[in-house]
C-alpha cells in the first residue's frame, strides 16, 4: 500500500511510503515527519485503488500503527478475498479506517464466486441448485437452459457484485463483532539519518537513554 503522510501542523514534513514495514520501522517515519503526539497519529492519503475515493483523495487523520495493521491485512487476502473487500468498500464509501480494517476479517462469511459474467454466474447457480426455478430441473436439460437470464435472476435477488474477476455477494455486510488491538513496540531506542542527502544518508541506532 502506497500512502502519502504528513505532520498535521506542518505540510512542510511529508513523506510517501510503502506499507506494510516493520512496526519498529514506523517511529522512524514519525520522527522524519516530526510527529510527537502520543498517538503516533499523521495526516494520511492513501493512493490504493481498494480503498474508497474519499479517503484517497480527501486525506483523514489517524494512527500510523493501525494503518500499518490494514496495509498487512490487504496484502494477506487471497485474490477472493480481496474481491470481497473491494466489493464491500464500493457500497460503503463513508468507512473510516477502523470500519475498513474489520471489513478484512469477515470475507469468510460471505459467498464470492470465480466468474466475471451473468452467464458464468448462471452456470454457478444451476450447477449448485441455487434459486428455486433451477431444483428439479433433470441435469441433461440444463445444457438448453438461457445461464446469463438465470445468472442475471440470482444476481438481481442477492444484490452482489461482479469485480476481480468474482461475484461477492456482500449485500447484507455487517461488521463483526470484535476488537482490534494495536501492539506497538517499546520505544528503547532511535535512529538518526546521517548525510547530505537521504539517498547517500545511512541510518545511525543509538539508545533512548
Amino acid at each position: 500500500m502506497r500512502v502519502r503522510l504528513r505532520n498535521n501542523y506542518d505540510d512542510s514534513y511529508s513523506i510517501t511510503v510503502t506499507l506494510p514495514v516493520r512496526p519498529t520501522e514506523l517511529y522512524d517515519i514519525l520522527d522524519r515527519l516530526g510527529t510527537d503526539n502520543k498517538w503516533d497519529n499523521a495526516y494520511i492519503n492513501i493512493e490504493d485503488e481498494y480503498i474508497p475515493e474519499a479517503m484517497r483523495e480527501g486525506g483523514f487523520y489517524d494512527d500510523i500503527f493501525k494503518l500499518n495493521i490494514l496495509a498487512q491485512r490487504i496484502e494477506e487476502l487471497s485474490p477472493s478475498g480481496k474481491a470481497g473487500f473491494t466489493a464491500v468498500l464500493q457500497e460503503h464509501e463513508d468507512f473510516n479506517l477502523d470500519d475498513i480494517l474489520l471489513v478484512t476479517y469477515s470475507m469468510d462469511a460471505y459467498p464470492i464466486y470465480p466468474c466475471s459474467s451473468y452467464a458464468e454466474l448462471g452456470e454457478i447457480v444451476i450447477e449448485n441448485d441455487m434459486i428455486a426455478e433451477v431444483e428439479n430441473c433433470p441435469d441433461e436439460l440444463t445444457k438448453y437452459l438461457d445461464k446469463e437470464a438465470i445468472g442475471r435472476l440470482a444476481a438481481e435477488r442477492s444484490g452482489g457484485i461482479f469485480t476481480g474477476g468474482y461475484y461477492c455477494e456482500v449485500a447484507d455486510y455487517e461488521p463483526p463483532d470484535m476488537e482490534i488491538s494495536i501492539g506497538k513496540p517499546p520505544r528503547n531506542e532511535f535512529r538518526l539519518l546521517v548525510g547530505n542527502d537521504e539517498k547517500t544518508a545511512q541510518w545511525t541506532t543509538l539508545p533512548l537513554h
